[in-house]
């Protein structure tokens, strides 16, 4: 960063910078010779990162802004059809569950169900049945919801599809290796999974999204666009839909 800033003759205000270390070593951050303040988390480009990689608070601020949106929905359109009322959570809601969600994709099942609950609620406002002993459950499987977890996987697996076929501008190719033809089983594009050391690194992108990538069809990961990667990535049955 130092040497950007010098190649480019823009100087950064050492007090109004802060360092946070994703690692375990303990070198500090400085620049320009001044030690920088540093933070447990950050915000880039909208999303909470913290320094455990754990995505608590960007899960509690997903949920938070999907369910202020949510409440503005029950108190103005209570009395719409189910039809409107799903476009509304499909269009305003569901995008601040899923921004980004391909980066951050929550693991611990705390925060699984903590996004969870707000398109469980967001059931009940679309088929307006707020009875205690209606299944929700039911509801969802009505109105033919996949869970958000199911979505973000499928988020992540179409990253990687794109990755592979030149549509984003990320070199895959410094995380993975592709696997042997003689310990190749199931379909022809499969990758190594990642030596795991700790669980954090077990559930990022590359070894989580690996993971189902090698359990994919051959008629998946063979589509010819990401369209109808998708498309067909929701029929698969590796993907988890429970």
């Amino acid at each position: 960063m130092v040497q950007w800033s010098e190649d480019w003759g823009m100087k950064f205000n050492p007090t109004k910078c802060e360092t946070m270390r994703v690692s375990r070593k303990r070198s500090p951050g400085t620049t320009s010779g001044v030690k920088l303040e540093e933070t447990n988390h950050t915000k880039y480009l909208g999303i909470h990162i913290e320094k455990d990689l754990r995505w608590n608070k960007q899960t509690h601020y997903a949920a938070g802004r999907g369910i202020g949106v949510l409440n503005f929905l029950r108190r103005n359109f209570h009395h719409c059809s189910s039809s409107v009322k799903e476009k509304l959570y499909c269009t305003l809601v569901r995008p601040h569950l899923e921004y980004a969600a391909a980066s951050w994709d929550p693991y611990t099942s705390k925060n699984i169900a903590y996004l969870e609950r707000v398109q469980r609620q967001a059931t009940r406002f679309v088929t307006n049945t707020y009875g205690r002993d209606t299944s929700v459950t039911q509801l969802l499987n009505t109105l033919q919801w996949e869970p958000l977890k199911t979505r973000r996987e499928a988020h992540r697996l179409t990253s990687f599809y794109k990755m592979q076929n030149d549509l984003l501008d990320i070199d895959y190719q410094k995380f993975t290796e592709p696997k042997s033809d003689r310990c190749r089983r199931g379909h022809s594009n499969q990758f190594v999974i990642p030596t795991r050391t700790t669980d954090v690194y077990a559930n990022s992108f590359f070894p989580r999204t690996i993971k189902t990538w090698n359990k994919l069809q051959q008629s998946t990961v063979a589509q010819p666009d990401p369209f109808k990667f998708k498309s067909s990535l929701l029929q698969d049955p590796a993907l988890n839909k429970n």
